[in-house]
């Protein structure tokens, strides 16, 4: 929308001068954005990060991973995008309402101790907030969950079940950097009793609704 047209964008330091018809402080009817004041008393906001270039969401309803933010070929096996459906075909919720999400599944690791990684890329220079909702249908010792920054693991370092959508947030710095989900096959290296005492290879990781919020 044209500056001054769409209740925000109406400041002359943040719009194209064509178009910033009303200035800031000039009892214009518009909201002022940008620290300004504005006599009328409208509310006056910072922008909104939604509207930054590094801004970033993903809830996977294409059906498939944009292969210029994610690398879902890292590890032992992929992840995918996947229906929310169970095996009947009976549909279920997802994270944030919608009928995908990108999943991890142990049966599809062949190897002990190998690993299916998601990984993401964003950038900004300011730093940000990551978000995402995850499922992990897991159980020790078949299977965890790391989620790492930059090859570093996080404080969330999943170990048992998590069945119901849960919200993590990380804090991300400035700069380029690589968000890993790592659903690890026999992480604790268990003997061949251990695992074949309990139901192996059924776990799966889910992750939907990921936003990066951008200061």
């Amino acid at each position: 929308a044209a500056c001054g047209w769409d209740m925000g964008d109406c400041c002359e330091e943040t719009c194209n001068a064509e178009f910033a018809f009303y200035t800031c402080g000039a009892n214009q009817p518009y909201t002022c954005i940008g620290g300004q004041t504005n006599p009328t008393g409208s509310t006056i906001h910072k922008n909104d990060p939604r509207d930054s270039p590094f801004y970033f969401f993903d809830s996977f309803e294409t059906n498939e991973f944009d292969p210029s933010r994610w690398n879902w070929m890292e590890g032992d096996a992929p992840w995918e995008t996947a229906l929310a459906e169970d095996e009947d075909g009976t549909p279920f919720a997802t994270a944030d309402g919608g009928s995908y999400f990108a999943e991890a599944r142990t049966e599809y690791i062949l190897d002990e101790g190998g690993t299916s990684v998601l990984e993401l890329t964003i950038e900004s220079p300011n730093g940000g907030l990551l978000s995402y909702q995850i499922q992990a249908l897991i159980q020790a010792p078949y299977e965890d969950v790391v989620v790492q920054v930059d090859g570093t693991p996080t404080n969330h370092v999943l170990v048992s079940a998590m069945e119901e959508w849960t919200v993590q947030e990380i804090e991300i710095e400035h700069g380029h950097h690589t968000i890993s989900w790592i659903h690890r096959k026999n992480p604790s290296d268990a003997s061949e009793e251990d695992l074949a005492a309990g139901l192996p290879n059924l776990g799966i990781t889910r992750i939907d609704g990921v936003i990066f919020l951008p200061y």
